[in-house]
C-alpha cells in the first residue's frame, strides 16, 4: 500500500472529523494543497528559545533578513511579537528567563502513525515551568476546541501526573489575525480549558487513521503545481 505524507500534530488535529468519509475528504484536500506552499515560519520559530533566553531583538531579526524575500515580512512580524511577549515576562531587574531543553515526545496512534510533539521552548517563570507553543500563522490557525485538544495531548505527554499544577503549565501563544487582518497576541493556559479525555482524542485520531489508509489504498497522486506564496504557510482547505 502506498504511504502518503502525514501532517504535523497541529494539522492532524485540524483534520479530525466525526466520520471516515469526512476525514478522508479533508486529508485529500490537505494533500492537494501541500505542494502549493513555498513559505515557512521556520526561521522565526527557531528564534523563540534565543529570544526567551534574552537575545536582543536586532539579533533575532537577522533570521528574517536571511529569509527569501517573500518570507521576510511575515517572519519579522512574528519575531517582533514574540520578543515583545518575552520582554513582558522579565523580572523587575530586566533579567531574562531561564530556558531549558524542550521535551521531545510523540503522540502514538499506532506503530506506523506517530505525531511529534515539539514545543517552542520551556521557560521558568516564578519557579514554575512553562511549556510554550508559538502559533505563527496569520490565518488558518486553530480554533478554541482544537487548541484544547493540543493542550490535552501536551499535558498527557509532557507534564507528569505527579507534578502539581502550581509547578508546571502549558502556554499556547496564538499570533493569528482578527477579521480586520491585524495580528493579535492571545496567550492561552491550561486553566482556560476543560480538557478533553486523551482516550477520546485517540478515538478521533483512529478515525483519521482509517481515513488515511483508505486514501493510501486509492493510490492518491500528489500533483505538482506551480509554487506560489499564500497568505500563510497553511492552505485554506477547511
Amino acid at each position: 500500500m502506498q504511504k502518503l505524507p502525514l501532517p504535523s500534530l497541529i494539522d492532524g488535529i485540524r483534520l479530525l472529523r466525526s466520520t471516515e468519509e469526512e476525514a478522508a475528504f479533508a486529508y485529500r484536500e490537505w494533500l492537494k494543497a501541500k505542494d502549493d506552499i513555498n513559505f515557512s515560519y521556520g526561521p522565526a520559530l527557531r528564534t523563540v528559545r534565543p529570544i526567551y533566553s534574552g537575545i536582543e531583538l536586532s539579533c533575532a531579526l537577522e533570521a528574517a533578513n536571511r529569509c527569501p524575500k517573500t518570507w521576510k515580512k511575515a517572519n519579522e512580524d512574528v519575531i517582533r511579537l514574540v520578543h515583545a511577549e518575552a520582554e513582558k515576562k522579565k523580572d523587575e531587574n530586566g533579567k531574562p528567563l531561564t530556558c531549558l531543553e524542550t521535551p521531545y515526545r510523540r503522540f502514538v496512534i499506532r506503530p506506523d502513525m506517530k505525531f511529534s510533539i515539539r514545543p517552542s521552548v520551556l521557560y521558568v517563570l516564578r519557579k514554575k515551568a512553562i511549556v510554550l507553543w508559538v502559533q505563527p500563522r496569520k490565518t488558518h490557525g486553530m480554533n478554541f476546541t482544537q487548541i484544547g485538544i493540543l493542550m490535552a495531548i501536551a499535558k498527557h505527554a509532557v507534564i507528569s501526573d505527579d507534578i502539581p499544577d502550581s509547578q508546571a503549565d502549558i502556554e499556547f501563544l496564538d499570533l493569528s489575525a482578527d477579521d480586520s487582518g491585524s495580528r493579535l497576541v492571545t496567550p492561552y493556559r491550561l486553566e482556560d480549558f476543560t480538557l478533553p479525555n486523551v482516550s477520546d482524542i485517540q478515538d478521533q485520531f483512529q478515525i483519521f487513521a482509517r481515513a488515511y489508509d483508505e486514501v493510501c489504498r486509492e493510490g492518491f497522486e500528489i500533483r505538482k503545481r506551480p509554487r506560489k506564496r499564500p497568505d500563510s504557510h497553511m492552505p485554506n482547505f477547511l
